[in-house]
C-alpha cells in the first residue's frame, strides 16, 4: 500500500505492476524485471530490505500470527490479534523479521547468481610453444 512516486517507481525496477489504485500497488516479481534490476547494480538482498522495510503493518502482524502457530503444543496463543498487534508490529519492524517469503528471497538469489556466474574477459592466444 503507498502513494508515494518514489517508491511506486522503485518497485517497477524488479515488478511487472499488474494493477494500480491511488494508494495501491499490486505487483509480481518476475525473472526479466529482476534481471534488469540486478544488470544496474541492485541486489536481491537490496529488493528484500525494501520490500520488508515498506511492508504494510498487517504483514507484520500475519508473521507473527504465523510463528505463533508453528511454536510447540502446550504455549498459549493469543486468538485475538488486536489486543497486541501495535505493539507486536513495532517489536517485529524494529528485528530484523522478514516478511518476504524464504522461497522467494531464495528464487530471486538463483536468478542474481545466473548474471553473476559468467563474465567474460579479454584473453590472448599464444602459439609456437612446443
Amino acid at each position: 500500500y503507498t502513494s508515494n512516486r518514489l517508491y511506486r517507481a522503485i518497485l517497477k525496477l524488479f515488478c511487472e505492476i499488474n494493477v494500480t489504485f491511488p494508494n495501491f500497488v499490486c505487483g509480481t516479481i518476475v525473472r526479466d524485471k529482476a534481471r534488469e534490476a540486478y544488470e544496474k547494480g541492485i541486489t536481491a538482498d537490496l529488493i528484500a530490505m525494501f520490500l520488508n522495510k515498506h511492508a504494510h503493518e498487517q504483514m507484520f502482524i500475519k508473521k507473527e500470527l504465523d510463528d505463533e502457530k508453528q511454536m510447540p503444543s502446550g504455549i498459549l496463543i493469543n486468538e485475538n490479534p488486536q489486543d497486541s498487534s501495535k505493539k507486536a508490529v513495532k517489536g517485529l519492524m524494529s528485528k530484523e523479521v522478514s516478511v518476504v517469503p524464504k522461497n522467494v528471497i531464495d528464487q530471486m538469489h538463483i536468478w542474481e547468481e545466473e548474471i553473476n556466474c559468467i563474465s567474460a574477459k579479454e584473453g590472448m592466444i599464444v602459439y609456437g610453444f612446443d
